[in-house]
């Protein structure tokens, strides 16, 4: 199956060879993405054993809570179970990140596998890799034949930019961050250059998944030249928040999407206040535990494993400085985040501490049997 599916790509983009790769990234492993049909592509998958690294993205739960789930939890919390198992029999790393370049190294223009938008741009452009925007399926097979086909990104000649973005406005807030990276997706371009770098890979990261959200990004390259020139000033970043604003009350404001760093957790400790949720992978979740503490003193919560974005939050009014998450989730706002940043007003009162962890796994909840999660055990000792 898996040679079939790379045969298939490598026909479908005119490839006439395959190049071996380091690692891969699985993405689509969350139950209330893929549903049953999905289930069934990884058990098919699982009768093979991957034969380079391979992390795999959040799922549709924290893995620590099952047991608060919608009226269907119990459909969920099986099918999660059942993908997870077919992932731990292929032999991957059930990492639960977005983020899988704090959980691995990638040497550098070593050529990966990543099914991740977010990932993909971060690892063209950060990590110097080589990879395209793969499906889930095609990042699958590659972890299984550790190949994959030597088209698109994987050629040097195809990243050199096809549009320059020149910022007349640099932007100051990582709400504006998104935002540009939003504006830059809408142009429908797969590599892409910026007149200027954000100041760090965090901001960088925030900048990148938004942009591949948007539209097709796969690589931003920064100071150098295209043909076709745009110019980005403080309009064009207005605009684009409020495009991205639900005009909903907010239940609570959300950071995480992609997941948030060792570093993020930290700044985010000394701003954080109630009625915050921050998403994180479990390792970093369990490597900062003493600090997740210290954040959920204040009330806020630190979920792990999971991601807003594939979880049954997504359909819930929420704050963010994720462009992503805003773009993806139709009752997110992006908006109302920057004006409580530059208030320095960084949560919405709109709750008490008490009301936010029904918000975080449903209001709806059943009672359900706690499952054996696979490799919990290796994670907590990767942290």
């Amino acid at each position: 199956m898996a040679a079939e599916v790379l045969i298939a790509l490598a026909k479908a983009y005119g490839a006439e060879d395959f190049i071996p790769i380091s690692s891969a990234h699985v993405s689509g492993i969350s139950y209330l993405n893929i549903g049953d049909a999905g289930v069934e592509v990884f058990e098919k998958f699982s009768k093979g054993k991957v034969s380079v690294p391979t992390t795999v993205n959040p799922m549709g739960f924290d893995p620590d809570a099952p047991r608060t789930l919608p009226k269907d939890g119990k459909k969920i919390l099986e099918g999660q179970m059942r993908i997870l198992k077919a992932l731990e029999r292929m032999g991957a790393n059930v990492t639960l990140t977005c983020t899988p370049y704090y959980i691995i190294d990638v040497p550098r223009h070593s050529h990966v596998a990543r099914a991740e938008s977010s990932a993909v741009v971060y690892a063209n452009s950060i990590l110097e890799a080589y990879t395209n925007r793969e499906s889930g399926i095609s990042a699958m097979a590659s972890a299984l034949l550790g190949v994959t086909p030597y088209y698109g990104l994987h050629k040097p000649e195809n990243r050199v930019p096809q549009i320059e973005f020149i910022l007349d406005y640099k932007p100051s807030t990582r709400a504006e961050r998104s935002a540009l990276g939003i504006f830059i997706g809408k142009h429908k371009k797969t590599v892409v250059s910026v007149s200027e770098a954000p100041e760090d890979k965090d901001a960088f990261k925030l900048m990148g998944a938004a942009s591949a959200a948007s539209g097709r990004v796969a690589m931003i390259r920064v100071g150098v030249e295209a043909e076709e020139k745009v110019h980005v000033g403080k309009e064009e970043i207005s605009e684009v928040i409020e495009e991205l604003s639900s005009g909903e009350d907010p239940e609570f404001y959300y950071v995480g999407c992609p997941h948030a760093s060792e570093k993020e957790l930290r700044e985010f400790y000394y701003k954080c206040k109630e009625n915050r949720v921050i998403s994180v992978a479990p390792q970093i979740y369990y490597k900062n535990i003493d600090l997740v503490r210290k954040i959920e003193s204040k009330g806020a919560r630190v979920i792990k494993g999971t991601c807003i974005v594939v979880s049954i939050l997504r359909n819930r009014p929420f704050v963010t400085d994720s462009g992503k998450a805003a773009r993806y989730c139709p009752k997110a706002s992006l908006g109302n985040v920057l004006r409580k940043i530059r208030e320095h007003t960084l949560l919405y009162p709109c709750i008490s501490r008490v009301a936010l962890f029904p918000f975080l796994l449903g209001l709806v909840c059943i009672s359900l049997p706690a499952p054996s999660l696979p490799d919990k055990e290796r994670v907590r000792a990767d942290a």
